[in-house]
């Protein structure tokens, strides 16, 4: 087991040991300006299905629209 995650500036939300979170619900579009408020950047936005990828240094989040 490792030691956890410390909150700080870079990464306010503790996480640490996976890959990536995926996110969806009925107002999707609040999910992603929620996350860019906590720092998140967007990224990518896939063409066909509209899931935007959101980044903060070494993490990432799906959001599904």
């Amino acid at each position: 087991m490792t030691d956890a995650a410390q909150i700080d500036q870079d990464n306010p939300l503790g996480v640490d040991g996976f890959e990536f979170v995926e996110f969806t619900g009925p107002q999707p579009e609040a999910m992603v300006s929620r996350l860019e408020l906590m720092g998140f950047t967007r990224t990518h936005v896939n063409p066909s299905t509209g899931a935007v990828r959101l980044k903060q240094g070494d993490i990432t989040m799906l959001v599904n629209l």
